[in-house]
């Protein structure tokens, strides 16, 4: 029901038309004020009030709403530049929004992070498995294994990121091996000026105090022991990141009683919000034809199990409640070559664009090779070009591997 009618009310609230655009809004004031004259017991009018939240939250357009873009990749993830992925849904942060504005000094550390939590969740357990899954659940002794995987600077120091070691592959001659980070990965994205969104490439210096600012923002909105790390090729969370979102994608256990002996009651919210939105004499410049066609329709979106009627549904009620709490119907989505990702808050950045920080839940893959100027137990990254001309074949050999072994 709630998909329903938050798509209903983003179309009537969409129009450029300024009288269509309030006659929408108080059609739906008109149809919240039959509810209110309908609720003849204490149950129904609590119903109705916790309603007029949601709709309080539509009409001033916080970011609780549906919405569709592209995320592309930047070459060292290892996925083509013209590769999108498409996101699905977008939801808030779990605390309060707008995010304000943070501005840090530039240091070389960036102090906020997250961290992979390995306990199997329901959400986990019943996602499909990769390569990268397949690989280390043939070895369960490599799932405890990282290597580190390093890049060499100008100045000649080194950057790290530690990374389970599922492939090793040797191809022309060369041995090369094939992480994924240990540690939950998370990327930055922004809109760009074609409107297509896309990740701030992690290695670009010029990012540093985005980059800042989504750490500062991680810990204030997230939680006080996540801790961002501007690691190699893609950004890591040090800090039990899965103890947050997985709150999002799994269903939520309400409680009808509690919901039903609710004593608050507020049949005036409506007036006074409509009063401030449209004027005192809302009512009467916006009257509408109760035998109105759209108006009709727009009046069953409200359709509430048991409402006006002495029998609780609570089973239907639970239903509703379950579909408008549910992770599912805020998370946000998006598919690139089967790598997913979730929406952790928006933020704004010094040249006043939005900007968001999302976590990657599926493995992305890093190669590295041997070099003599490193560990022997370390793996030199490869370069974006050179990752881009090993990583389709990496694939190709590992999936001919895996058929191979009826994997």
């Amino acid at each position: 029901m709630l998909r329903t009618w938050t798509l209903c009310v983003k179309n009537q609230l969409s129009t450029s038309n300024p009288q269509a655009h309030k006659t929408a809004r108080f059609s739906l004031a008109v149809r919240c004020r039959k509810l209110l004259a309908y609720c003849c017991s204490a149950t129904a009018r609590n119903l109705v009030m916790w309603l007029q939240t949601i709709l309080f939250y539509l009409l001033l357009g916080l970011p609780c709403r549906t919405a569709s873009f592209v995320v592309r990749s930047p070459a060292p993830f290892g996925f083509s530049k013209s590769r999108g992925c498409q996101i699905l849904h977008f939801h808030p942060p779990p605390s309060a929004i707008p995010c304000p504005f943070l501005v840090l000094s530039m240091t070389d550390v960036v102090d906020a992070d997250f961290y992979h939590d390995e306990m199997e969740t329901k959400s986990e357990s019943t996602r499909p498995k990769t390569l990268v899954d397949l690989s280390l659940d043939s070895d369960p002794e490599m799932k405890d294994v990282l290597v580190e995987f390093v890049e060499l600077t100008p100045s000649g120091n080194q950057k790290s990121i530690d990374c389970k070691l599922p492939f090793t592959i040797d191809l022309e001659g060369a041995s090369y091996a094939v992480g994924t980070p240990s540690d939950p990965m998370v990327a930055v994205v922004t809109d760009d000026d074609s409107g297509e969104i896309v990740m701030l490439d992690v290695d670009d210096d010029s990012n540093e105090e985005l980059f800042q600012i989504a750490a500062a923002g991680l810990v204030k909105y997230m939680g006080e022991d996540l801790r961002l790390k501007r690691t190699p090729r893609v950004l890591t969370v040090d800090g039990d990141l899965n103890s947050y979102t997985n709150k999002w994608i799994q269903e939520e256990n309400v409680s009808t009683e509690d919901f039903l002996m609710t004593e608050d009651e507020n049949d005036e919210f409506f007036d006074e919000f409509f009063r401030d939105e449209l004027g005192p004499n809302y009512e009467e410049e916006f009257l509408l034809d109760e035998n109105d066609k759209e108006a009709e329709e727009a009046m069953n979106l409200f359709s509430v199990p048991g409402l006006g009627t002495e029998k609780h549904d609570e089973k239907g009620i639970q239903e509703m409640l379950r579909e408008i709490t549910s992770g599912i119907d805020l998370a946000l989505k998006y598919e690139l070559d089967g790598t997913k990702a979730l929406p952790l808050f928006p933020f704004k950045g010094p040249d006043d664009k939005t900007y968001a920080l999302v976590q990657i839940t599926q493995p992305l893959l890093l190669i590295g090779k041997e070099d003599p100027n490193i560990d022997i137990a370390q793996r030199l990254l490869l370069n974006t070009e050179e990752s881009a001309k090993i990583l389709p074949q990496v694939r190709s050999e590992f999936r001919d591997l895996m058929e191979r072994n009826n994997l």
